[in-house]
């Protein structure tokens, strides 16, 4: 592989402003591994549900919602579930 289109991408790219910024917001979910997230196009937010909390450990049966700005714990139908170790996806088509 030769470095110059490396080199020149560098180039290209570095007078771009940041795009990444640290926020720090009021509220958030706790500290957890291997709960799972889609976004939701209709509500242009992420969705984020269960995990497992590290200490004590605890499978966690929440559903968090993320704007951009904001963590909302959301109270769905039926409640959620806890669980961990596995998938989300989004049904367009039923708005699910």
């Amino acid at each position: 592989m030769r470095p110059l289109p490396l080199l020149a991408f560098a180039i290209a790219t570095a007078h771009l402003p940041a795009q990444w910024a640290l926020l720090n917001p009021a509220t958030s979910p706790s500290a957890r591994r291997a709960g799972a997230a889609a976004f939701d196009s209709t509500g242009n937010r992420l969705l984020f549900v269960g995990g497992i909390q590290p200490s004590p450990s605890t499978i966690l049966g929440q559903t968090w919602s993320w704007n951009g700005t904001v963590w909302t714990q959301l109270s769905p139908a039926g409640g959620t579930i806890p669980r961990w170790g596995h998938g989300l996806v989004r049904n367009t088509q039923n708005n699910r």
